[in-house]
């Protein structure tokens, strides 16, 4: 994720400037950003003075790295799904409140062309009023790779990796729902 999203994106945008990388290998994003200066752990990064922290690790970590980052007075984006419970959302959204830092979700399906396009159709009341929208991830592996978004941890599975996404589209497009129906 850093690899593909994160670090291109920042890396082209002339407000930002990657100055420090967090890899525990020791390869993984330096080889992108020689620049940037590498740190080990996350408390080894919060002792710097980076001002904005950009969490693209494990989903059942997102919450703890979050906590500290906060703490620490820095601003933070984070990758999808933020939390692995809306307890842990509110609580970082209010702690990023209390210390006057940012925080961020990145959900970068926010800006794949058929959505743009889609959002531009109805905002345009091209097709009218909507009152059925059904949306869904076709994917075939038939071999499942081993990486943790496939493992039976906590905040990973299908549902978490791309399902936010699929909610998150269909907040932008409808507003807050008044109640939810969903098979699983």
């Amino acid at each position: 994720v850093a690899k593909v999203f994160h670090g291109p994106i920042l890396a082209n945008h002339t407000d930002f400037k990657i100055t420090h990388v967090l890899d525990r290998r020791g390869y993984t994003c330096l080889e992108a950003h020689p620049e940037a200066s590498r740190v080990g752990t996350l408390e080894e990064l919060l002792q710097t003075d980076v001002q904005v922290v950009v969490i693209c690790t494990p989903s059942f970590v997102h919450y703890e790295h979050c906590r500290a980052c906060l703490r620490a007075g820095k601003h933070v984006v984070c990758d999808k799904p933020f939390t692995i419970s809306s307890a842990q959302a509110l609580e970082l959204i209010q702690l990023a409140r209390t210390c006057g830092v940012l925080l961020c979700v990145f959900q970068n399906r926010r800006w794949d062309a058929d959505f743009q396009t889609l959002q531009r159709v109805m905002a345009d009341k091209i097709l009218g009023d909507v009152v059925f929208y059904e949306c869904h991830y076709d994917r075939y592996k038939p071999e499942v790779p081993a990486r943790w978004r496939d493992e039976d941890l906590p905040g990973s599975g299908l549902l978490y990796d791309l399902g936010s996404h699929l909610v998150d589209q269909a907040l932008c497009l409808f507003g807050k729902p008044s109640h939810v129906i969903a098979d699983v």
